[in-house]
């Protein structure tokens, strides 16, 4: 019966961390973490004594496999291999050599502050290695940055949580063995090796069921999906302990990338599901500790907490990437928001409980206190620097919604997010969504003149809308309502009849009709087919941009005079109706127009010079 108390509790604490989430804009793990120590505190033995410890550690320990299974596999089925292509580089060198760069630092600190011999060290260190998707995803809903940073540190999540759990069990069994290296090799082996067959084969099976029962209804679908996770988990990890985790990650990464109806459907409901379940473990976990284990590692602890977070982090980010084409903004950004998650709260606990059957007490305290305590600090930390330094940084990428997901849509979309722009296509014909998202687009099933349906888009983050409905009359409603009720100012229509283009105009609407664009196009063929083919697919890596002069600094100044980056050159410059192709000595004025060819990431620093 007190099981199901406690349960049923943390279940209620989790919604109302939730709901507060909701409405003060933090993340959720603040809440869990306060809910869950508050909860321990007044229940426990140091209040009512409504809660046995033991029982509430053994509840912890029972639930942690399964849910944390739940989670790296929602985070795999989340990862588009096509898209992580182009951050390969990025998330090999993060996991390859910055786990280990991490562990060592990590480490060190723990050695030299606590004075704890290397091996408990390194045991921290490893648990400390981990990012993970619990914090990661949650921030990334209330915070937009650029498609490239969400790749990167989502994929360095959803591998760093399993590499470094299974670092993490293995440095354990280590010292619970007492160096039996041989038995931890193979176990590390057999892990491995089970774990990535049963998870292949389950997500397999799981889609191919989906495939071959043609269902219409996503119910069934949804419930698969669920059953798969757990499957997935808990058959290799019956046949090998701790192989159920990897085994998690291939059948989330497996059903994430192969093609099924209801795929989104499936990810959204078990998005939610494990969410909840998320919060129950993590106010359970909080409430199994002790805050006066907590308050004895003083002020040592905040000090390693922080070494942690704005040392090691990102000393091991620089480190790993100095060789690497990735923009220094980037770079920043993730190196300072790095929070740890639920991964390193559960394997720090099993870690603590092991350690103290075999009577090693000194070392699962300080374990526990130091993880938990970095795992408060990095979430506080990053939960109230992400969105400043975001929006500093300039990570936050242009909002797009293009209502249509048809073949122009699709290439809209896809040149937009070449160009880092954040894009969501919306459209009322289920097999449209379907395929937008099948080619890794962020799709929304409805009827875009249903306000709501654009509300859930996120049309009040949105700079433009694109609408390319094949209805001139359902276009023109759209747009409208983004205009008056959204107050969306950059709106772009495409009509069907050229004859409209004006009335769409006088509403201070863009108007772009393919018929004239063919013409034009033909037109350019014939006569400037070389200059048509200045930029073409390939060539997306430099970006043609038009930039007002509006920045008082450069008024009457000379292009000579000017710091243009290497990466740019001003072609063409407009004033008062007249075109010009400036030299070294033509004087800009305020309001020209200059038409620049740049390479993508030196795009910013040229607007910044002419725009200020």
């Amino acid at each position: 019966m007190q099981v199901l108390m406690i349960i049923s509790v943390a279940f209620a604490l989790g919604a109302i961390g939730l709901l507060a989430s909701s409405k003060l804009k933090l993340p959720s793990i603040v809440f869990y973490l306060v809910f869950g120590i508050l909860a321990g505190l007044l229940l426990g033995s140091t209040g009512f004594g409504i809660i046995e410890s033991a029982k509430l550690n053994n509840i912890a320990s029972g639930i942690i496999g399964p849910v944390v299974g739940l989670i790296i596999f929602e985070g795999a089925m989340a990862l588009d291999i096509k898209k992580l292509r182009e951050t390969s580089k990025t998330v090999v060198n993060l996991i390859v050599y910055g786990m280990p760069i991490t562990i060592a630092l990590i480490a060190v600190l723990a050695h030299y502050l606590f004075s704890l011999d290397w091996v408990t060290s390194l045991l921290i260190g490893a648990i400390l290695s981990v990012t993970g998707p619990t914090v990661i995803t949650p921030l990334f809903k209330r915070i937009d940055v650029l498609p490239s940073i969400k790749r990167i540190m989502s994929a360095e999540g959803i591998i760093a949580d399993v590499v470094g759990a299974v670092i993490s069990i293995l440095l354990l069994e280590f010292i619970l063995t007492q160096g039996a290296t041989t038995a931890i090799v193979s176990h590390f082996v057999g892990s491995i090796l089970i774990g990535s067959i049963t998870g292949f084969i389950t997500g397999w099976l799981a889609v191919t069921t989906i495939r071959l029962t043609k269902l219409k209804d996503i119910g069934p679908a949804v419930a698969i999906t669920f059953a798969t996770a757990l499957i997935a988990y808990a058959i290799p990890e019956y046949i090998y302990k701790e192989s159920g985790i990897i085994s998690t990650a291939v059948a989330g990464l497996v059903m994430g990338n192969m093609l099924y109806a209801g795929k989104r459907a499936c990810l959204k409901f078990k998005s939610e599901l494990v969410t909840l379940a998320i919060s129950m473990v993590f106010v359970v976990l909080a409430a199994t500790i002790d805050l006066s284990i907590m308050t004895s590692i003083g002020w040592m602890g905040i000090v390693f907490a922080f070494g942690v977070i704005i040392l090691v982090r990102p000393l091991m980010v620089f480190t790993v990437t100095c060789t690497l084409v990735v923009n220094i903004k980037e770079k920043l950004y993730i190196a300072f928001t790095g929070p740890r998650g639920i991964v390193a709260a559960s394997v720090a606990s099993l870690a603590a409980v092991e350690l103290s059957k075999h009577g090693m007490n000194a070392e699962s305290t300080i374990i526990k206190a130091l993880v938990f305590g970095v795992i408060i600090i990095s979430v506080a930390f990053v939960s109230f620097i992400a969105k400043p330094l975001a929006k500093r940084l300039g990570v936050i990428p242009m909002k797009i919604i293009i209502i249509g997901a048809n073949a122009i849509g699709f290439e809209t979309a896809r040149f937009l997010e070449k160009r880092g722009d954040s894009v969501t296509l919306i459209d009322i014909d289920r097999n449209k969504v379907d395929i937008a998202e099948g080619m890794g687009f962020e799709a929304y099933l409805g009827d875009a003149t249903d306000e709501r349906v654009l509300r859930s888009a996120g049309i009040e983050d949105a700079q433009h809308l694109i609408v390319i409905t094949s209805s001139d009359s359902k276009n023109l409603m759209i747009a409208q309502i983004a205009k008056s009720t959204f107050k969306i100012k950059d709106i772009v229509c495409l009509i069907s009849m050229p004859s409209r283009m004006e009335a769409f105009s006088e509403l201070g609407i863009k108007a772009m009709s393919p018929t004239i664009s063919a013409a034009q196009t033909i037109e350019s063929i014939v006569h400037h087919s070389s200059a048509l083919c200045l930029l073409g697919e390939k060539d997306l890596n430099v970006i043609a941009d038009q930039l007002v002069v509006s920045n008082p600094m450069l008024y009457n100044k000379s292009l000579k005079e000017l710091m243009i980056p290497k990466g740019a050159i001003i072609s063409l410059i407009r004033r008062a109706g007249n075109a010009h192709i400036p030299l070294g000595d033509f004087v800009l004025k305020k309001g020209d127009v200059a038409t620049v060819f740049s390479k993508k990431e030196e795009l910013d620093n040229i607007k910044r010079l002419f725009q200020g």
